[in-house]
């Protein structure tokens, strides 16, 4: 499965424990603490379109976490500030690649345990049938 493949639904800022990380990807400690270093000496951008992480979502979860914020659809897709949303276990998106980044981000103040995600359809399917594929990495 790749990106291309999927529906863009918009950008929303989420906490890193609001997203599921792959428990099965091989994380290399050294380059989450480099990458935690690097973000306490400069800036994390976090909140930089460039690092936005991709994210699947059911369409039917996301629109019960925009319901609970007042929020619409269109609202992820506009320009502007950028909604934070709140994801309850059962909804999390799950990450096609940036676990170092989020994971290092962890390490951080508290403030800053947050990351920009573009959220993607993933259609009627669970989270748990995606399958990561080798190109989707970083």
């Amino acid at each position: 499965m790749s990106i291309k493949s999927l529906s863009f639904l918009g950008t929303a800022l989420v906490k890193v424990s609001d997203l599921l990380l792959d428990p099965m990807k091989h994380i290399d400690e050294k380059r989450v603490k480099r990458l935690a270093h690097d973000f306490k000496r400069s800036e994390c951008r976090n909140q930089d379109v460039a690092n936005a992480v991709p994210a699947l979502v059911n369409p039917t979860d996301l629109k019960a976490v925009l319901a609970r914020a007042n929020l619409l659809p269109s609202t992820l897709l506009e320009g502007g500030d950028t909604p934070m949303l709140q994801f309850m276990d059962a909804e999390k998106p799950i990450i096609f690649y940036g676990d170092h980044r989020l994971r290092a981000v962890e390490i951080l103040r508290r403030s800053e345990r947050w990351w920009l995600v573009s959220l993607y359809s993933q259609g009627r399917s669970k989270g748990s049938h995606y399958k990561r594929s080798s190109t989707d990495e970083q």
